[in-house]
C-alpha cells in the first residue's frame, strides 16, 4: 500500500499493551509516525490509538472518547438488516434492478456507505486519498471480515467483496482507465463529497469534525477533474450524495434525483440499465 506522506508530525502511534508494539510499529511505517509508549508529551496534538478493540483515532488533551469505527456493533448490523432493496442508495445505484452491480465508492470517508453497498450485493471498490482515515476505516473493515469468518453470522454475505485504496481518486480512476484501454470500469461511481450535517448527536458531530480535520481539502477544479474520471470510468451511471435541497454538485445538474430525507441522491446517466 503506498500512503501519502503529508501527515502532521503532531500526530503519533499510540500502542497501549506490548502485544500491541509491532502492530503499532507497522502502521507507524506505513504512515510515517513516531511511536510512543504514552501521551504526556505537550506537543502530541493527535494519536492513533492501537488497542484490542481496534485503531481510534483521538485528541490529546480532550474529553472525546476517541473514535473507533465498529461495524461489528450490534445495532449498527441489525440497522444494516433492515435495508431492502427498494431503499433510496440501492434504487440510485441500481441494486434494486441487478445483484451484484460492480460500484466504486470513490470518496470513502468512514465507510458506512461503503459497507451498505456491499450488504446490498455490490461488489464495491473504494478510495480514500487521506492515510488516516483509510487506516481507522480499512481496520474497521478487516475487523468486520474476521468477525463475520470466526462467528456464526446467520447471514448470507461475503464482507471480502470490499477492496480499499488509498489514494488520490481521480488520478486513481484515470490510472484504471488507461489500464483498460479507455473503458469503462465499473457499473456505477458513488461520491460523496463532504456536506455539513444536522448536529443533532454529539457523536455524529465528533465524526464530523474528525473527518473534516484529516480529510485532504479539495478546490473546484479538482473536483472537477474527478467528476470528469467518474463520469468516463462509470458504465452506466455517477451518483452523486447531496444535501436535500442544496444545489447540484459543481453546478451540473442530474438527469434525475431520488430522496431520501435529508439526502438525496443525484443521478448522471451515461446507460440505462
Amino acid at each position: 500500500m503506498k500512503n501519502d506522506t503529508n501527515i502532521s508530525p503532531k500526530l503519533c502511534i499510540w500502542p497501549t499493551s506490548d502485544k500491541q508494539f509491532l502492530s503499532a510499529q507497522k502502521i507507524a511505517e506505513q504512515l510515517g509516525l513516531p511511536v510512543v509508549d504514552n501521551l504526556n508529551d505537550i506537543n502530541i496534538d493527535w494519536y492513533l490509538k492501537i488497542s484490542d478493540h481496534g485503531i481510534a483515532l483521538g485528541k490529546n488533551y480532550s474529553s472525546d472518547k476517541p473514535l473507533l469505527l465498529d461495524f461489528t456493533n450490534n445495532n449498527f448490523l441489525q440497522r444494516l438488516k433492515s435495508i431492502g432493496k427498494q431503499s433510496p442508495l440501492a434504487r440510485a445505484i441500481g441494486l434494486n434492478k441487478i445483484s451484484g452491480l460492480h460500484v466504486c465508492d470513490a470518496l470513502l470517508g468512514l465507510g458506512r456507505d461503503a459497507i451498505q453497498l456491499s450488504y446490498l450485493t455490490a461488489k464495491v471498490t473504494a478510495i480514500e486519498a487521506s492515510p488516516v482515515i483509510y487506516t481507522l476505516v480499512n481496520d474497521a473493515i478487516k475487523r468486520l471480515t474476521e468477525k463475520h469468518d470466526n462467528e456464526e453470522y446467520n447471514w448470507q454475505h461475503n464482507w471480502h467483496s470490499i477492496e480499499t485504496y488509498q489514494a488520490n481518486s481521480e488520478k486513481w480512476l484515470a490510472d484504471a482507465i488507461n489500464k483498460a484501454n479507455d473503458n469503462a470500469i465499473f457499473d456505477a461511481v458513488y461520491l460523496d463529497p463532504m456536506f455539513p450535517i444536522r448536529q443533532k448527536k454529539a457523536k455524529v458531530k465528533k465524526d464530523m469534525q474528525y473527518v473534516q480535520q484529516w480529510s485532504f481539502k479539495s478546490n473546484e477544479n479538482d473536483d472537477n477533474k474527478l467528476f470528469e474520471q467518474a463520469i468516463k470510468a462509470a458504465k452506466h451511471r455517477v451518483v452523486i450524495k447531496r444535501p436535500k435541497g442544496s444545489s447540484h454538485w459543481l453546478n451540473k445538474k442530474a438527469d434525475f434525483s431520488i430522496d431520501a430525507g435529508y439526502i438525496r441522491f443525484d443521478i448522471y446517466q451515461n446507460k440505462a440499465y
